[in-house]
């Protein structure tokens, strides 16, 4: 996730997109609010932010994303010079990391596609292997039992019989006590 969100912060801090912002200042997108550092990669997919300066419930203005992100005033309602260059950035084709486990080349769309096509297969892989080693466990629970000579289905169906037979029992020698009472008491 880091190195996918590495992508979209230097696709937009590209000097070339932004003449208005000074240089080394963040792009569209923060790492943490400031420009990113590439020897901080680590945790960048949790820093990333908009920036405040396009962000109106940040007390910046959307009017930056068509004007520049150091612009002070508005500009021209029609110029989309700038979205346009945003854009382009959004689509140009770029070859990934190849820690992201991926290799098609491609725009943010197609990176993150590549991704999600990534993580998708490490999950069927995991699940084959989980299902795999459960399947293995029951063959040595089974292994296990048919060793140790105990069917625990056998055993408590021969307690059933026991107990129903105690109970039989109980009932034969309590009607033989009234039968003995009911004889003595004539």
């Amino acid at each position: 996730m880091d190195l996918l969100a590495e992508d979209m912060v230097v696709r937009f801090q590209e000097p070339a997109i932004d003449a208005t912002r000074a240089p080394g200042s963040a792009g569209l997108f923060t790492d943490d609010g400031g420009a990113y550092d590439p020897v901080d990669l680590e945790g960048l997919a949790g820093r990333l932010g908009l920036n405040a300066a396009v962000d109106p419930t940040a007390g910046g203005a959307s009017w930056r994303l068509r004007d520049g992100l150091g612009a002070a005033a508005p500009g021209v309602a029609g110029d989309g010079g700038l979205l346009a260059d945003l854009s382009a950035a959004a689509l140009q084709p770029r070859t990934p990391d190849p820690a992201l486990g991926f290799n098609t080349v491609g725009g943010i769309a197609a990176m993150a596609s590549g991704f999600t096509g990534t993580i998708a297969t490490l999950a069927e892989q995991a699940e084959a292997n989980v299902t795999f080693a459960a399947s293995i466990n029951q063959s040595f629970r089974e292994a296990e039992l048919g060793t140790s000579g105990v069917d625990v289905d056998r055993e408590l169906q021969e307690l059933l019989q026991v107990e129903q037979a105690y109970s039989a029992n109980a009932l034969v020698l309590s009607t033989i006590d009234q039968m003995i009472n009911r004889l003595l008491e004539i």
